[in-house]
């Protein structure tokens, strides 16, 4: 009976020894709350020099209590940058070229994600609209001939209209014939690669 007291008072030590080493693990493996960029998109990807686009992300954080910890760090190659959360206005450079955009959502512990989206600037102007001759006779006709500088790789499309008379043709260069009535006639053409444009017109007057 003597003998089996020690041995009793043992393993009791032993289980409590146990028990306070599993507590010790589950203090040191508790795992992190779960953080992505479930969604990561900019509302146009290509945009003209000097102008603004929003970029937008959708975050998803385990932890909800504690969502206002998520802190949110955006960075780009050129342009700059309005805002500091989930959505943002990126203003483009001047200068055309392709630029990175990226974001690091952290929660200040150990979570964090990144995403990266590239917007490209391009010009696309009108950069002259001209009638041949710009004075015509009624029933008679000018050819109109648009200059265009784009940087893009889209393909344009010419899209004509007159306040009256008729076009001929398609492209950048065109035949309007002018109606029997003296006036001045408006021609106008507006320029797209399907995401963005450019808009310019002239007057052909029309005289006996």
């Amino acid at each position: 009976m003597k003998k089996a007291i020690p041995l009793i008072i043992l393993g009791a030590f032993l289980i409590a020894l146990l028990i306070i080493g599993c507590e010790d693990d589950s203090k040191h493996n508790l795992t992190p709350p779960s953080l992505r960029i479930t969604s990561f998109s900019v509302s146009k990807s290509y945009v003209l020099p000097d102008s603004s686009v929003e970029i937008s992300a959708e975050v998803y954080y385990e932890d909800e209590d504690n969502r206002y910890l998520l802190t949110y760090q955006w960075g780009c190659t050129g342009g700059t940058i309005t805002g500091t959360d989930e959505n943002v206005i990126w203003t483009a450079p001047s200068i055309i070229g392709e630029y990175r955009c990226s974001l690091i959502v952290h929660d200040g512990k150990a979570s964090w994600d990144t995403a990266i989206t590239i917007i490209n600037v391009v010009n696309l102007t009108i950069t002259s609209l001209q009638a041949n001759p710009n004075v015509i006779a009624p029933n008679d006709s000018s050819e109109i001939i648009a200059t265009v500088d784009y940087s893009g790789s889209g393909e344009l499309s010419y899209n004509w209209s007159c306040s009256s008379g008729t076009i001929v043709g398609d492209g950048d260069t065109v035949v309007w014939k002018a109606p029997s009535d003296e006036g001045d006639y408006r021609i106008d053409l507006i320029v797209t690669d399907g995401t963005l444009s450019d808009d310019a017109f002239v007057i052909v007057e029309v005289t006996r």
